[in-house]
Parts: structure tokens; sequence; C-alpha cells
């Protein structure tokens, strides 16, 4: 092999070598890169906010000058209540006809019974204890303090060898300060003074050395001398309290828990214990929701004002969806016929509010309400629909028959309540998790939802708190 040709293979193999480490040193830099990425991670978040949520599910279909209406109960049952007689004027909202709704009823009573109840101890929790509660707890701490104080009280000598003969110690001490007193002979040589004992510490003074119990200055505590072999170099100390004594500890214990409820009773309530009660009251209205929502769907009213045209049924007769209760005829009022898919069609109910707009007048909203909903089904390009009949809250000479109407209908809608995105929700075998980022920690808490909004926010109705940060996923 030549020389040229020796040369050109190095130097071709300096060039490839070159190449590979560089391109081993990017992969390397890259990866340090990603390992600081990983090491340092950044998310979207999104903060859990309140106000309301509305639930609408959408439609479109064409106004027409209606026949009459046809009015139905949705599920089979016992017909209780048939309120009206054929040419009857009835208004919007009227009761007409009714299924057993006595065993809801009553779950309803027994719901809002303990939704009242919570909402007192919230009310009770906010306005903080009574004056009276403090005022026994305030009695009670002095009472455990007069008794750690007083209990076991004695006088111990400064000299071991005089310890038998010490002065008795009584009374309940009212003071509220710690400390001891010093008890010492005045000059017994002095005749005023020789029956004197003086009293330094908690108190100053003097009191006089006899058999019978002696005031110890003005808080309660008082000296007896049963004897009369003291000398006058003798002093004794008395410690109050006396940590010394046999139900110290007991009597301790017993103080430490007085002080802690007073402190608690005059303590304002914690924003945690208030948001514990709230999201309890939150979650049973919920709940007395939807008892309300099965009743409505046992209960026929009057959609709007008009006139009874048929009845058929008798009260105590079972009656199914297929049977026509009542018909009304709604004089030349509009109305709009729409087609709704059977996954929306679970949440729409008679009664309910609908706003309308309209591609020939503009952005302009115009408001109905749902009067009825066919039971029957129909088969559309492989999907099930169910014809829902909307009328006008009001009449408009601009909207005229044949129009197309873009329609949205308010089945369900929670105000003053917490609200997250959609995305963020995670389900954990069956349970619901929110991510919440607090610090540099991201944290797991479990949470209760409700209904959704076509903005695509969820309602939460316990687990976090306003304000929280909610992790969306990871910044990229």
């Amino acid at each position: 092999m030549s020389n040229q040709l020796i040369s050109l293979i190095m130097s071709t193999n300096r060039k490839t070598l070159f190449i590979a480490v560089a391109l081993i040193s990017i992969v390397a830099v890259g990866a340090v890169i990603g390992i600081l990425k990983l090491g340092s991670p950044s998310y979207e978040v999104a903060t859990v906010q309140r106000g309301t949520v509305v639930q609408e599910v959408s439609a479109s279909g064409k106004v027409e000058s209606p026949i009459k209406i046809d009015l139905h109960f949705r599920n089979s049952g016992k017909l209780t209540v048939l309120n009206t007689k054929i040419g009857r004027a009835v208004v919007a909202g009227q009761l007409l006809a009714k299924q057993d709704t006595s065993e809801l009823d009553a779950q309803a009573r027994e719901m809002q019974a303990g939704i009242d109840l919570q909402k007192a101890k919230l009310n009770q929790l906010l306005g903080g204890a009574l004056g009276e509660d403090i005022q026994l707890a305030e009695i009670k701490l002095d009472n455990s303090r007069r008794k750690l104080y007083s209990d076991n009280l004695i006088a111990v000598s400064d000299i071991e060898s005089r310890r038998s003969i010490v002065p008795l110690v009584t009374g309940s001490y009212n003071g509220t300060q710690e400390g001891h007193y010093e008890l010492f002979f005045s000059d017994l040589n002095d005749l005023y003074n020789r029956n004197k004992v003086s009293f330094t510490g908690l108190e100053k003074g003097n009191a006089d050395k006899d058999d019978v119990p002696q005031a110890l200055g003005t808080k309660g505590i008082f000296i007896t001398f049963p004897e009369a072999k003291y000398q006058p170099t003798d002093r004794w100390t008395i410690e109050i309290p006396n940590r010394n004594g046999s139900n110290y500890v007991a009597n301790l214990n017993v103080y430490n828990s007085a002080q802690a409820e007073l402190a608690l009773k005059k303590a304002p309530a914690r924003t945690l214990d208030t948001a514990v009660y709230q999201a309890q009251i939150n979650q049973a209205e919920a709940s007395l929701q939807k008892i309300e929502a099965k009743i409505a769907e046992l209960t026929i009213r009057a959609p709007l004002s008009s006139t009874v045209t048929e009845i058929n049924g008798e009260v105590g007769e079972n009656v199914g969806s297929d049977k026509t209760i009542v018909s009304l005829a709604a004089g030349n009022s509009l109305q709009i016929k729409l087609n709704v898919v059977e996954d929306n069609i679970v949440n729409v109910r008679v009664g309910q509010e609908t706003r309308m707009t309209f591609d020939s007048i503009g952005k302009e909203e115009f408001l109905g309400r749902v009067v009825d909903i066919d039971p029957a089904g129909t088969i559309i390009g492989g999907a099930v629909y169910y014809n829902t009949t909307i009328f006008f809250n009001e009449k408009d000479e601009r909207i005229r028959s044949g129009m197309t109407a873009n329609v949205w209908i308010r089945t369900a809608a929670s105000e003053d309540t917490l609200f997250v995105p959609a995305s963020a929700i995670q389900n954990r075998n069956g349970t619901k998790v929110l991510q919440i980022l607090e610090g540099k920690q991201v944290i797991d808490k479990e949470v209760t939802t409700g209904i959704k909004n076509d903005l695509g926010m969820i309602e939460i109705i316990s687990g976090v708190s306003g304000g929280e940060q909610v992790v969306i996923g990871a910044k990229k």
C-alpha cells in the first residue's frame, strides 16, 4: 500500500473519529440537559376557582307552529294525582299529574334536615363559643389553678435536723403567680415582736406565732404553730406550687387541659374547619338535587299557559312512559323541534330553561323551556335521537316558522362552587384524584366531582380549597 493511500485512510479515519467524538459529546451534553430538566420539573397549573358552573346540552332544530303538546311520565309508576279537567286553562308550572313520590319525599325531607343541621353547626362555628361557655371555661381554669397551687403545701426547714418541727400550712392559695414564701422568727429579745413570724417572697408581712391558723398575707394561705419547741434560727420555705407533692403531675395535667379548652373557645374558627363543614353541605345539597330531580321525573307540570284538551288515566292506576296523560293546546305560539342524541337526553327534563340563537337574526339570544320529550327514540344515521319540543318564553315577530335555531338546554347549574379544568382529573381505580402543587412538591388529593360544562370545566364538591394550584401537565 502506498504512503499516499495510507495517509488518505488515516486522514479519513481521523475525520470519522472526530465526527464520532463530536456526536458523542453532543449526545452527552443533551443527556445532561435532559437530566437537569428532569431534576427541575416545571408544570402547567390552573387555579381552583369559585363561581357558577352551568351544564348545557346543545342541538339544532326548526321553528314550527305547534298542534298540541302531549305530556307523559318518563317511567312507569302509580298515578297518585290527576289535578285538571278537559277545557281548563292552566298556567306555566301548574301541577297536572303526579306518580307516587312518598319515599323520595321522605328522603328529601331527611336530607334537608341534615343540611339545615350542618348549616347551623357551621354558623355556630363561625359565631364562636357563647359567652356562658367561655365563662364556665374560665371558672374551670381558675379552679384547676387553685387546686394546682394549693395541694400538698408544706413548710420545709432550711436545716435538715429541724424538718420534723415545722408549722402547719392550710388554706387555698388564690393568687395567679407561682413563687414561694420564706418564714422566719422576729427578734425574740424584742418583747413586742417576740411572738411574730415574718414572711417575704410572694408577699411581705408578719403573722402571729400561734396554735390557731393565722393569715399569711392576703392570698388565702394560713400558718399554725402547734408546738412551742421553735428556735430563733428556724427558717422555712413554702413553695407554690409544691412540685414534689404526690398530686402535682395530675393537677398540672388538669390545669393545662383547662387552659387549652379556654383557648379553643376563645379562638376564631379555622378556615380548614369551616371548609370541611361547607364541603359537607355542598355534597349533601348535590345529593338533595338528585332526589329532587327524581321527584321531578314523577311529576307533570304545565310547561306554559295553555288549555287542557285530553286526559288519560285514573288515580291509583299504574301508568307507563308510553301513555299520554295530559294533552295541551298552546294557541298561536311557536315551538322548536330538536333531535337530542341518546347520550345527552338522560340529562334533559321537561321544564328546563333554554337559550336560542338564529343565524338569520344574529347573536341575540332568546329564552324558552323544554315542554315535551318523546319517550320513543328515532334512529338517524345509526344513532338514537329523541324528539324534544321547546317553547319560547315570549313571542317575537322576527321569529318565523321554518327558521333554523341553535338551542342550548340548561340541564344543571351549581352556583358559588369550586371548579377546575376537567383535564386535570385523574381516575385511579375508580377514585378521582387531583394533583396539587404545594411549593415544589406535587400532592395527590382525592376529590368528589359534580357537573361539567361545555367549556371543559368540572365542579369540585369536596377535596380541595379555592386558590390551590392544580397540575394540568408538565411544561414542554
